[in-house]
């Protein structure tokens, strides 16, 4: 069973992205802002973070950095509105695994999945 934490302050893209994941061996934890959700990294432990890069308190990539700090291996993807090249890299290069521009399809999840399920 894979533990997932998604991590974005709108419950509509939560439940999106929850819903497009499934439940197949997949459980999933939710928060709604940067604190909240590395407090819920290091207390859950999940094997996949999916982070939205705006949010309240602190923002995606401040989350990334501290999770990536707390540990280099984590497996990070993040997604976002804010769409541009020099992002993606800022994002690749603090560690993330994936970049996802929203509004994302059903193949970009179907695509995540498969990344999941090969660690």
């Amino acid at each position: 069973m894979k533990k997932i934490l998604i991590a974005d302050d709108s419950m509509f893209m939560r439940l999106l992205i929850k819903k497009m994941l499934g439940n197949d061996g997949i459980t999933t934890i939710e928060a709604t802002n940067g604190e909240e959700a590395f407090r819920l990294y290091v207390d859950e432990k999940p094997d996949f973070i999916i982070l939205d890069i705006s949010m309240p308190l602190r923002n995606g990539l401040e989350v990334l950095a501290e999770i990536m700090e707390h540990n280099p291996l984590a497996q990070v993807i993040i997604f976002s509105s804010m769409v541009n090249h020099r992002m993606e890299e800022k994002v690749l290069s603090l560690g993330a695994k994936k970049f996802v521009k929203k509004p994302f399809q059903e193949e970009d999840i179907q695509g995540i999945l498969h990344f999941i399920w090969e660690k």
